[in-house]
């Protein structure tokens, strides 16, 4: 039985394993800052698109932005597809493929909102620069509304706009006018005139405004679906090491360092020293005799006598005669669970101890077997 399954097994086991247990942490710990630190310093650079046209509305609606925002998610999707990534590796030159260069890249949308950040990452500041770039570039070639037909009609619109804007202005000028002279007229029949007048101005204005409106709608239903780089990627930042990874290894160092340590000692079922011996057994400890050296004699009690465990010898036969007044001792067994434990170099030495100290003794080796003492 081990002595740390007492009731203060756990100091004790802390007492007896602590430099393991230390060591356990320590290295693992060691072995994942010098990794960390061998690491080569990484950049990351990023680049911020916005989905639709929501800049330019003065007021733009929910709806509106509410699409915007499900279309950044869908291209921050479609910004680590092959078909967006291939470009990128052309154009730049890049010696990976798409799967290994979507490993350095992350898109992310914000939430609830038209705005789609491309982060890249890379050895050398440029090159995320470069990489940040070139994605946010091949992402808007992929919206509807980088193809030469849609833009054609888009700047159409936009031109058509623009025009009715200026006529719309003209027509609020000349009805503002026309307004202010019927201010200055008196008689009936000229106020009829400009009455007459400033009727059809209003009614040309508000003709045009409506037209103003149908085509500012169908603009902005075109450019629902447009990407715009609005914030080009520059300053590559440093990547730091994830250093939270250290008291990470260390515990997981301690927790197998003390796992291999536990079932080490709860398979370990020799009996040890004293405490044990009496918890298990219920019997005193009579002394101990340690681990013999290799070139020490069998019976080193008749070799030498002054040894350390020759003194244990005579101490264990004294205690064996002399601990019980009254008792006389006429058989002693010395055995073990296992062979090979030192019963028979234990026995010769308790032997020639008890004929030393003036007793009558006869050693006898039971094991008919493997006999080795006769």
């Amino acid at each position: 039985m081990d002595e740390a399954r007492g009731p203060n097994g756990s100091s004790a086991f802390l007492r007896r394993h602590w430099r393991l247990l230390l060591l356990g942490v320590a290295l693992p710990m060691v072995v994942a800052v010098a990794v960390l630190s061998s690491q080569p310093q990484l950049y990351r650079a990023r680049a911020v698109l916005l989905v639709g046209s929501s800049l330019e509305s003065l007021n733009p609606g929910s709806s509106t932005l509410e699409a915007s925002a499900g279309l950044a998610r869908m291209y921050a999707d479609l910004a680590l597809c092959p078909r967006v990534l291939q470009p990128v590796i052309d154009q730049l030159r890049l010696p990976v493929g798409p799967e290994r260069l979507a490993r350095h890249i992350t898109a992310e949308a914000k939430p609830d909102s038209p705005v789609l950040e491309i982060s890249a990452v890379a050895g050398h500041p440029r090159t995320a620069e470069a990489v940040a770039n070139a994605v946010a570039q091949a992402l808007i070639g992929q919206a509807p509304a980088a193809r030469e037909d849609v833009q054609a009609e888009m700047a159409f619109t936009a031109k058509q706009l623009e025009q009715l804007r200026k006529e719309v202005a003209t027509l609020e000028d000349r009805l503002r006018m026309a307004r202010a002279e019927e201010a200055w007229e008196q008689t009936p029949a000229s106020l009829e005139d400009s009455g007459s007048d400033s009727s059809q101005l209003s009614a040309m204005l508000e003709a045009q405004r409506a037209a103003y409106a149908q085509l500012l709608a169908l603009h902005q239903a075109g450019t629902s679906n447009l990407l715009t780089l609005i914030d080009p990627a520059s300053g590559a930042q440093p990547v730091g090491r994830p250093m939270g990874l250290v008291p990470l290894a260390g515990l997981a160092g301690l927790v197998v360092t003390g796992s291999v340590l536990a079932l080490r000692q709860g398979l370990d079922d020799r009996l040890r020293w004293d405490e044990a011996m009496r918890s298990c057994l219920g019997l005193p400890v009579l002394g101990a005799i340690g681990t013999l050296p290799a070139d020490v004699a069998p019976l080193f009690y008749r070799r030498d006598p002054t040894l350390p465990d020759a003194a244990a010898v005579r101490d264990i036969v004294a205690s064996l005669y002399l601990g019980a007044p009254g008792r006389e001792w006429r058989t002693v067994l010395v055995t073990s669970p296992y062979p090979g434990e030192g019963k028979s170099m234990l026995a010769a030495n308790l032997a020639a101890a008890a004929a030393g100290l003036g007793f009558d003794t006869v050693l006898v080796d039971a094991n008919l077997r493997h006999p080795s003492v006769h």
